[in-house]
């Protein structure tokens, strides 16, 4: 699961990435999750890349 997908599945008020910094924080990058690149949809319609958190 993703951490986007976690995010949107607990219905969190924050901004996703104030919210990951705070709960990841404890975690190690290639030991509890990897990165993956994505791209979301801006307010203008462009494109922004963006890194993913997937558990491992």
């Amino acid at each position: 699961m993703s951490a986007r997908d976690l995010y949107k599945g607990l219905n969190i008020k924050h901004r996703f990435s104030a919210w990951v910094d705070q709960n990841f924080k404890d975690f190690d990058e290639k030991t509890d999750f990897t990165t993956v690149p994505g791209s979301t949809v801006v307010g203008n319609d462009a494109i922004k890349r963006i890194e993913d958190r997937n558990d491992e």
